[in-house]
């Protein structure tokens, strides 16, 4: 009983990793299509969060 419940934990925090690296990897090609798009958008936005985090 304790196995499966183990296992079924552990089955949960792997699928919670995944979604997490599907996000991160579907906000980088996002964003790497934003810039292709918009020229500069980038860098324009990497400024504005450097601007906010000073």
């Amino acid at each position: 009983m304790a196995a499966a419940r183990e296992a079924e934990r552990r089955q949960r925090q792997r699928d919670e990793l995944i979604g997490v690296v599907v996000f991160v990897a579907v906000v980088i090609i996002g964003l790497a299509i934003l810039n292709r798009v918009i020229p500069g958008f980038l860098s324009t936005l990497l400024e504005g969060l450097g601007v906010m985090n000073k």
